[in-house]
């Protein structure tokens, strides 16, 4: 996953805050978990 958030930083010229917010709090919203994992709470700190 590290090395996905590390492409898209580097080659897309996304943001690293962005990167993290793509990889974990958007998947886990689309799928409406994103109030009951408490490993996504720092993510939520980034939006």
């Amino acid at each position: 996953m590290i090395e996905s958030i590390e492409e898209c930083v580097k080659c897309v010229a996304i943001e690293l805050a962005e990167g993290i917010r793509m990889a974990t709090l958007y998947p886990a919203k689309a799928i409406s978990v994103e109030d009951k994992l408490a490993v996504l709470a720092w993510a939520k700190l980034l939006t």
